[in-house]
């Protein structure tokens, strides 16, 4: 993991309490309080912009307009010194003192930036969307954070308090994405969605946590499990590191870091598949909306025209725009044919299911423990390219430029998928690497199988010896020496195998009985 050298806050909720500013609003509308707030948890619920809670309760309300009149009138700003919150001051003068550079950057107009720079911190970045003429999520707004750091984005830590504006395209970008948990769309968008599922590297409560945090991401020696595809969440007490089994002595205040790895790994749960799934479908409304209400501007039709055309009532496609309804395959069938268009619906193949059993995380808990201090370790390694899919494990040698793919299985339905995903994933890890290395170096891609042995595991092996071995030729003996040795040299692509005891997964340090494979 490369050092963090840059920490960049949002501001809504992260550095401000908007209480009072939306109040403001309320009050400014003529609306009561309570009201307004159901609208703006009404609107997070349904993935929509804030900014359409406004048309919600004043339709063709042109909110900019409004705000101008309101500060002629000598209403308050949105953002006020007033509605800092406690730790939004000393957090970045630690920060600083530590020696980070920090700054801000959030979707706020350009008079909040005189608001913070009137703060008296040693900021590096005061920047609006409004200034910018962008607003997140845009994958602009983060390149142009880079751009004006002159740091790649894996050197820039960026904190938020949404999963949506901040932390997914934050980590899309390269960044370690901090979320903290406070306000609003924190507590109704984590509620439905685990933010170490969408690119979090931390779940904080307040920035108090922060500085410690950020110390012990910047240095991997201070932290020498926690690399990227490690996820963190902030716990009380005392917790379990996946590399060695032991308690992990990472206090944060009276917290504690706990490194959650396998949180793509761990076997899926209802609720995990129900939430990833609501937020794939609020994601799916919402794009599937702007695409209706695009096509249909262009092609110059009102929402009459072409609920006429379709043959779907008008207010049924008024809600299909708003991202308000699940519309059915028919009725977006219909619509593009009225419109012109195409409706295209697929499933993408990643490189192997997320579905896992019970036995993998014992397994690859074992595995961890037995290996040298030599391998770096990386924890469910997400690749996207031949194929998307998520990497067990990836294995970085100190000792040279060698890099190891890794999957843990602890059954094999078909040799022949197996296989396809290793070198798919593989492929994806070089490709990975080419994108995240400012100054490559020629490195070795080379892939392990760690199986548990079972009946059905070893006659798979024993059937398909000349098939596995042309995959996987190195001798199993030779691969573990390498594996729990400081020096010995990797013998190249090859398969180890663990048992089960009382329980427990035991690291074989050969074949097992009657297997030829590997020796």
């Amino acid at each position: 993991m490369t050092a963090i050298r840059a920490v960049i806050f949002d501001v809504g909720e992260t550095l401000v309490d908007e209480t009072s500013a939306w109040d403001d609003w309320a009050d400014w509308l003529g609306l009561p309080r309570f009201t307004f707030f159901g609208a703006i948890g009404g609107a997070i619920a349904r993935g929509l912009d804030h900014r359409e809670v406004f048309d919600m309760v004043r339709p063709g309300i042109d909110v900019d307009a409004e705000r101008r009149t309101r500060l002629a009138a000598g209403r308050r700003p949105h953002v006020s010194a007033d509605d800092l919150y406690p730790d939004a001051v000393p957090c970045p003068r630690k920060l600083v003192a530590a020696g980070f550079r920090v700054g801000i950057a959030a979707n706020q107009p350009e008079a909040t930036e005189a608001v913070l720079n009137a703060l008296d911190l040693p900021l590096v970045l005061v920047a609006s969307s409004e200034r910018w003429g962008g607003h997140k999520p845009d994958p602009a707004f983060f390149g142009r954070i880079c751009d004006e750091l002159v740091l790649p984005g894996r050197e820039i830590a960026y904190v938020g308090d949404r999963l949506d504006n901040d932390i997914e395209p934050a980590a899309a970008a390269g960044m370690t994405a901090v979320f903290i948990r406070r306000g609003p769309w924190a507590m109704i968008q984590s509620a439905l969605v685990d933010p170490l599922s969408v690119g979090a590297v931390a779940v904080i409560e307040s920035l108090v946590e922060l500085p410690g945090l950020v110390a012990r991401l910047a240095s991997r020696e201070a932290c020498p499990t926690l690399h990227a595809g490690a996820r963190l969440r902030i716990a009380v007490g005392t917790v379990v590191s996946p590399r060695v089994g032991q308690p992990v002595s990472l206090a944060a205040g009276d917290r504690q870091i706990s490194a959650v790895g396998f949180h793509g790994a761990m076997p899926i749960s209802q609720t995990f598949v129900a939430r990833e799934t609501a937020r794939r479908m609020r994601r799916a409304d919402v794009d599937i909306g702007e695409q209706v209400r695009r096509l249909r501007l262009d092609a110059g039709v009102s929402l009459s025209e072409l609920a006429h055309m379709a043959d779907v009532h008008r207010s049924h496609i008024a809600r299909i725009e708003s991202a308000a309804v699940h519309p059915s395959l028919a009725v977006l069938t219909a619509i593009g044919v009225a419109l012109g268009a195409d409706l295209g619906v697929r499933f993408f193949a990643g490189s192997g299911p997320r579905l896992h059993d019970r036995f993998q995380a014992a397994m690859v808990e074992a595995f961890l423990h037995e290996l040298d201090a030599r391998w770096r370790i990386d924890l469910e390694v997400p690749i996207s390219t031949p194929a998307r899919g998520v990497i067990d494990l990836v294995l970085t040698d100190r000792l040279g430029p060698l890099v190891v793919a890794t999957e843990a299985q602890s059954q094999i339905r078909r040799i022949e998928e197996q296989l396809r995903w290793a070198g798919e994933k593989a492929a994806g890890l070089a490709r990975r690497l080419e994108r995240e290395d400012q100054s490559p170096t020629l490195r070795t891609i080379s892939r392990l199988l760690i199986l548990r042995s079972t009946v059905a595991t070893r006659e798979i092996a024993m059937r398909y010896r000349a098939t596995l071995a042309a995959a996987y030729p190195a001798k199993t003996a030779s691969v573990v020496q390498a594996l729990t040795s400081p020096t010995t040299a990797w013998p190249g692509a090859g398969i180890v195998w663990m048992r089960f005891e009382g329980g427990r997964a035991v690291l074989m340090r050969h074949p097992p009985r009657g297997v030829d494979l590997g020796r």
